[in-house]
């Protein structure tokens, strides 16, 4: 039974009329029994404002349990973990990479051709006669064609790199970078030299460069190196591949598959064929459909490679991020794990004891609070 709060008002103004009464009559010696009745009147009347006292407190503690507990609930479903560990493979045509630290490629590639622009040095040698040039300010094209095999291919750090691909032509294209490498070129068809501020060819007419179809020919050997380049003074790279290639040992700290289109509309679209997301921290596997987009935040790579296929590019990852986002245009959504989630997947058993501790509780509160109501 729930004892309103206007009927404990009037039993305390009614102990207070009572223990006046009692006083006055104490001091006019009047009937010590009647007194003894109003003071058990008194106690009685205690009993009930003191348990309907307990009932208020055991529902204020209930209420603010529950609260908490749907407060504590809500912040657990809303934010996200700092760091979500993740493993990438999709296809794109084109790949962008940022930040990427020092990178010397370990295999040789196997090319027709070969075009450099922005280059500085170039030293040429073979058996028969040596040529080293340092052009300076003047920034030359470099364009080679015959049996091509590149080797020591050397990024310097913090370089923006994007790698495209047309038929069996990879371009790699890259901004605040310099880039260096050996060549190593068998029966050459042809050389040309293009300086790019006189805008004139240069054909270098020396024996070394005479092809020789002969198997056994020596080969002539390249050494460039790039200007350091910047956003303004971007840098080409074509190769004409025989083989397929493999970039690995990439540690970067931004990718992105994007591309603009149309060239100088400031619009970008996804380049993605296909993609498969798997997000190791909640056991969860998610797959993209062409154009969808994947945005990394705060990458860190634990193992990249980047290997041409037909369709383009194939990028295995592995790393953490602090968010992912994925999906079609305008409607990607953040895909790394609640702390809920992580919490429930990462510790089952320690999430089984935390709800059953709760829901005790709860039924500790709930039982007390309803016993407050019985009087």
């Amino acid at each position: 039974m729930n004892i309103s709060r206007q009927t404990i008002n009037r039993l305390k103004k009614e102990q207070s009329k009572i223990i006046q009464s009692i006083i006055v009559e104490l001091l006019n010696d009047k009937n010590p029994s009647k007194i003894q009745e109003k003071i058990d009147w008194i106690e009685a009347s205690a009993k009930i404002i003191n348990l309907s006292h307990f009932n208020y407190v055991n529902i204020l503690w209930a209420g603010f349990y529950f609260i908490f507990s749907i407060t504590i609930f809500v912040l657990l479903c809303s934010f996200h973990i700092p760091q979500t560990e993740i493993s990438l493979n999709l296809v794109s045509k084109s790949v962008t990479i940022k930040n990427l630290s020092h990178w010397q490629m370990r295999e040789q590639i196997k090319l027709q051709e070969f075009s450099i622009n922005n280059l500085q040095k170039i030293s040429i040698q073979s058996i028969y006669e040596e040529f080293n040039k340092d052009y300076g300010n003047h920034n030359f094209h470099m364009t080679l064609q015959g049996k091509i095999n590149i080797k020591d291919l050397t990024i310097s750090d913090n370089s923006i790199i994007t790698f495209s691909k047309k038929n069996d032509i990879v371009n790699v294209y890259a901004k605040n970078s310099k880039i260096s490498g050996k060549l190593s070129v068998k029966c050459l068809i042809d050389t040309n030299f293009l300086d790019a501020q006189k805008n004139q060819d240069y054909h270098l007419d020396i024996d070394m460069f005479k092809c020789n179809n002969a198997q056994d020919s020596p080969p002539v050997f390249i050494t460039f190196e790039t200007i350091k380049t910047t956003p303004n003074t971007p840098l080409s790279i074509n190769l004409k591949i025989v083989d397929n290639i493999k970039w690995n040992r990439l540690n970067i700290s931004d990718i992105n598959f994007l591309e603009e289109y149309p060239i100088g509309s400031g619009k970008f679209e996804s380049t993605i064929k296909s993609a498969s997301i798997h997000i190791l921290n909640s056991d969860k596997n998610i797959n993209l459909k062409e154009n969808d987009n994947v945005f990394l935040s705060d990458l860190v790579t634990k193992r990249m490679e980047v290997i041409t296929v037909n369709d383009g590019f194939k990028v295995s990852l592995y790393g953490s991020v602090s968010k992912i986002e994925a999906g079609p245009t305008d409607f990607e959504k953040d895909l790394s794990p609640t702390l809920l989630t992580y919490l429930i997947i990462q510790h089952k058993q320690k999430c089984f004891w935390t709800v059953i501790i709760f829901l005790w509780g709860a039924l500790w509160k709930a039982r007390g609070v309803y016993q407050a109501t019985k009087i």
